[in-house]
């Protein structure tokens, strides 16, 4: 695949190269000679961006499904934005090849958080992760903290991939009471302690490419402690080169309760 300076794919096999120019036979036979000033990139295409006997473009996200991330790393230089419902806003970065951070929150600016992760791949086909995401509820409560810390283990290629996920999440709200100063005749704040409240996620998704602009994904979340299942399936729609849509039914079932909602999500890379 060569990339151009004005954004152009040429997709084919390269015959010829040298310092001036680029001889490439595209995919529907013709032979095209390309001056090397107009060449931001040449890279080869990848195994796994082949299905059946077409090329396609790979997928702009592996490291993320519609809400949990994979195992996979942002590649350094490399980031995304995403929003869900367009009511969520997130910006990941990768610093390192291994090692990327990020911001979250909403269009009312609550929660605020941030992100660490830190990936390593032990093979070409399996990949591991851990990372965080903890920060507050800024204006409306900026002493109130959530978070959750996680390890992702994700097996096969970006693709086709399946992540297993164990998670802890945490809330720590801060107890008060409200009492008179007779000696200021003013009003305070008793700082009573904190309540601290966590539990344990355990996740299961999937992603497989099944076209050219589509992929077809699963996440699945359990809380053991409140018999609480999260999930569903969603496509992944390949809006071009950079933007996707996450479009699915997630289904909440817990003890007594039982609903499906809508989700979805788009997703725009940054290079």
């Amino acid at each position: 695949m060569i990339l151009l300076n004005d954004g152009t794919d040429l997709i084919g096999v390269v015959k010829s190269q040298d310092m001036r120019e680029v001889k490439i036979q595209l995919t529907d036979g013709r032979m095209v000679i390309i001056p090397t000033y107009t060449i931001k990139k040449i890279q080869p295409i990848a195994k796994n961006q082949q299905v059946g006997s077409k090329i396609y473009y790979p997928n702009p996200h592996p490291s993320r499904y519609l809400y949990t991330p994979t195992a996979y790393p942002i590649k350094k230089g490399e980031g995304y934005f995403q929003s869900i419902y367009f009511l969520s806003l997130q910006f990941q970065y990768g610093l390192t090849d291994n090692f990327s951070a990020g911001v979250s929150t909403s269009i009312v600016g609550l929660p605020l958080t941030t992100t660490l992760k830190y990936s390593i791949k032990a093979s070409d086909n399996l990949a591991f992760s851990l990372g965080a995401q903890a920060g507050n509820l800024s204006w409306a409560s900026p002493k109130t903290y959530l978070g959750i810390g996680f390890a992702n283990a994700t097996l096969g290629h970006e693709e086709k991939h399946l992540t297993a996920s164990l998670g802890y999440g945490m809330i720590s709200t801060l107890n008060t009471k409200d009492s008179w100063d007779m000696a200021n005749n003013q009003n305070i704040e008793i700082n009573e302690g904190r309540d601290n409240n966590g539990r344990l996620i355990l996740g299961l998704a999937a992603n497989i490419r099944t076209g050219k602009n589509v992929s077809f994904q699963t996440e699945f979340y359990f809380i053991p402690e409140e018999e609480i299942l999260i999930g569903g399936p969603s496509w992944r729609i390949y809006n071009n080169k950079k933007a996707t849509w996450d479009i699915g039914v997630w289904y909440v079932a817990n003890p007594g309760q039982n609903f499906a909602i809508p989700v979805f999500s788009l997703a725009f890379k940054i290079d």
